[in-house]
């Protein structure tokens, strides 16, 4: 699997979705783990809300920390797939 590829599908699925309303729109960072590990990030949510944040590392291991009405969605995915298939629900 391409990791840059899938982080960009992954970045322009939620772009496109509507349901993501905040007016600030889908952000993208990159930081560093506490152990010095680089991942990427994406924070997206509906209304006003930073409803959701995912940290990114690579195609088969991604974190979603979630509040409010996508709290439930919390946790770690281990596809891109799985991930935006929770999302839609």
């Amino acid at each position: 699997m391409n990791t840059k590829l899938d982080f960009a599908y992954l970045l322009n699925s939620i772009q496109e979705n509507e349901r993501w309303t905040a007016p600030y729109g889908v952000l993208e960072g990159e930081g560093k783990s506490k152990k010095g590990k680089p991942f990427r990030s994406i924070t997206f949510g509906i209304a006003r809300y930073l409803d959701a944040y995912i940290t990114y590392y690579n195609s088969g291991f991604m974190i979603l920390k979630a509040q409010g009405s996508l709290e439930h969605l919390s946790g770690v995915y281990k596809s891109v797939e799985s991930l935006l298939k929770a999302l839609e629900q």
